[in-house]
């Protein structure tokens, strides 16, 4: 791996960078992960070669078996891949199956498992392992992917009227089911008989409908994961209605609230939990008292024989004056980028905000407005510039690894050993560091990128979100380090002795319990949703655990159980949304920010509108600050128990321990507990999630860093006021525009 000597002299640093460009910014091994595959294999094996005319050289690096398990899946399922190899140094695959960033893949794997989402049609990846410059004969298998389908004999029918669906897919053994969207009661169907090839398809016909109606098969693998077909959408005429409101909506303890109701064409109704069957079918209303938040549902029965009953739902918010308000917790970690990058210049957004932020000041949020007037920082060749409004939504990489990440701080001193709370970091090298991001600086000659920022014209739903719920502009990331060693503090508190990305597979690391092992010891209920091939979990040897890895999902469920009226009840106490790394919507440099936030987006959105909303709580932030410019420093934390320092350093590495965090990064908690229209100032890292799970679902800490971090629920420093659901009724946000430019060749400074 190429790192950057960041303890050199000042005087040695240009040439030192001029010999790192086009390094990998600190990137290393995939670690792989351990599964159960099923289904049939393809395997290949070749010979070894060379990629320099040296071919037949017998100490040559060799594939001795590549191979895929199932050869046959649909989008979305997981398969295995394995590979062996002789004098090898390095193993590469075309199309790339490396995930989460890990730069390479380990030379040897038996089960390497991948998740099939990105791919849309057959496949066939090549294998190469290598040995200097030397390659091997590359050897070939093909992973054939079948799409579900789902189709409908008429989408427009009259109540009481069922419809012919034809569903199809892979014949691989899959699990099938039908559902209808907003039930979220998938009906079994039985895998489908009628084959030619690899496809597969088969008839299901529905029971009378009611009411308008979206089904969606779902077909689970034997290897884990699911894929969705399309939906499908059948429209109703003369259908059964129900409706349920309450009042009030908020209440204390105990307080009586009136619900009340109102159907067509329905033969019976009635609410649960607690009320039972009521009178008169049509419309009327009765009185309850909850204790706690409860979601009241309404069941209607059609006036049509054998159609599935008719549902609506209505939230009664009880405050407890507690976390206990919080029933769901969802979390989600996008890449790379730095607090100034997308807030800088937040505090003149609220400052004029219209209608106006109640008693908004500029000294509300420290960003950009608070360097001083001419304020600038120099590159190697000695030019000096200002931060500027990014004038494209897409950059060049640069790395946050370990060496880059210390060196950008510039410790006055440089003394990382011995911090204390009075040390100055100057923040001033980050154009030093630009060379380190993989393709050096090939539109970027003055290294002055990292300088750029966004603000309410590219990404206006990030901004509104952020002035009308809480942020935080002391959060940081757990390390000075790249993706990986901060996402495995998110996962387990801790990098156990990793300043870089482990590099092996078999790395004690990858042994350490995650927060979703502790949960599923402490009995909380927890789903992991992916949204393309990226499942950071698999690293981890908690992912061998049966029960941990039936909880990864398809983010398709998720979305699926917020459209229902029962969806708090649904929705697990505990989320996690992983970010969608291969397919470039993670916000990571090199993709374009404005596509990368809808995903957000729509995730937010959804649970807002939601039943599940009154006692939700929804943390947006990234994983580390990208190597892009942020102007404060970091803070003194409580290292994690197990190691102090680094154990994989290498001559020449920044020293340094595990009692410092890395950049401060973004954060929105969007929730109606959250502190309305409120930036807080918790110095702290975002090992406060695991905290806030910990804190309100009764799960033992991990290491002394989750024991001992800032308590988001802080009466006066946090985000959250349970005296009063301040955001029950959420404002309009905007939407996030996906028009910006991208151009690689505006990502400079303009000046």
């Amino acid at each position: 791996m190429c790192r950057l000597r960041v303890c050199l002299s000042l005087s040695l640093a240009l040439s030192l960078l001029l010999i790192a460009a086009g390094c990998g910014g600190g990137t290393t091994n995939n670690t792989g992960s351990n599964s159960s595959g099923s289904g049939g294999s393809s395997s290949g094996s070749g010979g070894s070669g060379s990629s320099g005319g040296s071919g037949g050289n017998s100490t040559g690096p060799t594939i001795t078996s590549f191979a895929v398990s199932p050869t046959l899946a649909a989008p979305g399922q997981f398969v295995n891949f394995s590979w062996a190899t002789t004098n090898a140094t390095s193993f590469n695959v075309n199309p790339n199956i490396v995930q989460d960033e890990q730069g390479s893949l380990p030379v040897n794997d038996m089960v390497y498992s991948y998740n099939t989402n990105g791919l849309t049609q057959t496949t066939t990846f090549q294998a190469t392992a290598t040995s200097g410059t030397t390659n091997s004969t590359p050897v070939s298998i093909t992973l054939n992917i079948v799409p579900l389908t789902l189709s409908a004999s008429a989408t427009m029918i009259q109540a009481g009227q069922s419809v012919m669906l034809t569903y199809g897919g892979p014949n691989n053994g899959s699990t099938w089911s039908l559902v209808m969207v907003g039930n979220n009661n998938p009906t079994q169907l039985p895998a489908p008989s009628m084959c030619s090839g690899n496809t597969c398809t088969a008839t299901y016909q529905t029971p009378p409908l009611s009411a308008n109606t979206i089904f969606q098969v779902v077909a689970a693998g034997k290897g884990g994961g699911q894929a969705y077909s399309p939906q499908v959408t059948i429209t109703v005429g003369n259908p059964t209605t129900v409706t349920l409101t309450a009042n009030p909506t908020t209440v204390s303890p105990g307080g009586a609230v009136t619900l009340s109701w109102t159907t067509m064409n329905a033969a019976s109704i009635s609410i649960s939990p607690g009320v039972g069957q009521v009178m008169p079918v049509q419309a009327g209303s009765v009185t309850v008292n909850p204790t706690q938040t409860t979601t009241y549902i309404a069941t209607a029965t059609p006036i049509y024989p054998g159609s599935p009953p008719v549902t609506a739902s209505a939230t009664v918010t009880v405050s407890t004056g507690g976390v206990s308000n919080l029933n769901h917790i969802i979390f989600m970690l996008q890449e790379n980028r730095a607090f100034d990058n997308y807030f800088g210049v937040l505090a003149e957004y609220r400052v004029n905000h219209q209608p106006p932020i109640q008693g908004a000041q500029l000294s509300d949020v420290d960003d950009l407005h608070t360097l001083p007037s001419g304020y600038q920082i120099c590159n190697p060749q000695g030019g000096c510039f200002a931060p500027f409004h990014a004038r494209t939504e897409c950059i060049e990489n640069l790395s946050p690894s370990w060496d880059e990440t210390h060196y950008d701080m510039d410790l006055v001193g440089d003394d990382w050993l011995n911090l204390t709370q009075n040390s100055q970091y100057l923040m001033d090298k980050f154009l030093w560091t630009t060379l380190s991001g993989g393709t050096g600086d090939k539109y970027d000659p003055t290294h002055s990128r990292p300088l750029g920022y966004y603000n309410q014209t590219d990404l206006p739903y990030y901004y509104e979100l952020a002035t009308q719920f809480t942020t935080d502009d002391q959060w940081r990331s757990p390390i000075p380090a790249n993706t990986i060693p901060n996402r495995m503090y998110l996962f387990a508190a801790t990098s156990y002795g990793h300043a870089f990305p482990p590099t092996s597979p078999s790395d004690p690391a990858w042994q350490r319990p995650t927060i979703f092992r502790a949960m599923q010891n402490a009995g909380v209920n927890w789903k992991y949703y992916y949204q393309d091939n990226s499942v950071f979990l698999a690293n981890w040897a908690d992912w061998n655990d049966p029960q941990i890895q039936a909880n990864v999902v398809n983010i398709q469920q998720y979305y699926n159980i917020l459209a229902s009226p029962n969806a708090d009840q649904e929705l697990p106490q505990v989320v996690f949304i992983e970010r969608a790394s291969s397919t470039g919507y993670d916000e990571h440099p090199g993709n374009n920010v404005q596509t990368g936030a809808v995903r957000a987006e729509n995730a937010i959105n959804a649970l807002i509108n939601s039943s599940a909303w009154p006692d939700s709580a929804f943390i947006l932030t990234w994983d580390e600050g990208g190597g892009l410019f942020d102007h404060v420093g970091p803070i003194l934390v409580t290292p994690p128990g197990d190691y102090l320092e680094p154990t994989d350093l290498k001559p020449g590495d920044q020293t340094g321990e595990f009692n410092v965090t890395g950049f401060r990064i973004p954060v929105v908690v969007v929730s109606p507990w959250a502190k309305a229209q409120t930036v807080v100032h918790q110095q702290t890292d975002y090992t406060s999630i695991l905290k806030l799970i910990e804190t309100r679902f009764n799960v033992p800490p991990l290491t002394q860093r989750d024991a001992t971090t800032q308590d988001m629920t802080d009466p006066t420093n946090g985000f959250f006021d349970f005296s009063s659901p301040e955001l029950l009724t959420p404002p309009p946000l905007p939407t996030q525009p996906t028009n910006g430019t991208c151009n690689y060749q505006l990502e400079g400074s303009p000046q």
